[in-house]
């Protein structure tokens, strides 16, 4: 801005005498459940609790939106959730889980110690039960599988 003139040099040069370099939301995972309770306790629910499968999921979205975004999802579930004292995966929004089921990311990532495919799978299997209510039907449909290996997973796994 200051080479097109569209903002003083003197200016800049006197703002600029510490540049703070505050790193986004994504490259800084770890402040989201710190930030989480400071926004719940804001709105007087530093007593909610809150789920870890929440936190996962709150965990693995990118967040393009900053922190201004997480609060805003935070004061949407904290009115919208469903029980008074904790929140759980059926109250945050639908495209936050759906984006981080989409995303190849969290399929690539492959902890250091390793992880069972079958674990994988039956994971993938009872969140979408749980997004379509256990109707298979549209479990399998999300799945892009039949009805009927939807069934001989479940038989295999004991769900």
């Amino acid at each position: 801005m200051v080479d097109e003139n569209n903002f003083r040099e003197d200016l800049y040069y006197r703002l600029n005498v510490v540049p703070i370099r505050l790193p986004a939301l994504r490259e800084r995972k770890d402040d989201i459940p710190l930030l989480i309770q400071h926004f719940l306790r804001e709105l007087g629910g530093g007593h909610i609790k809150i789920s870890s499968e929440v936190y996962d999921q709150l965990q693995m979205y990118d967040w393009p939106g900053n922190v201004r975004e997480l609060q805003n999802i935070i004061e949407q579930t904290f009115v919208l959730r469903q029980h008074d004292d904790q929140i759980e995966l059926d109250d945050i929004p639908d495209f936050i889980v759906n984006k981080n089921l989409a995303s190849s990311k969290q399929f690539m990532d492959i902890p250091p110690q390793g992880i069972k495919l079958d674990d994988i799978e039956r994971d993938l299997i009872q969140l979408a039960l749980k997004k379509t209510n256990d109707n298979q039907n549209q479990a399998a449909k999300l799945l892009g599988i039949t009805r009927q290996t939807l069934i001989y997973r479940m038989k295999k796994y004991n769900i």
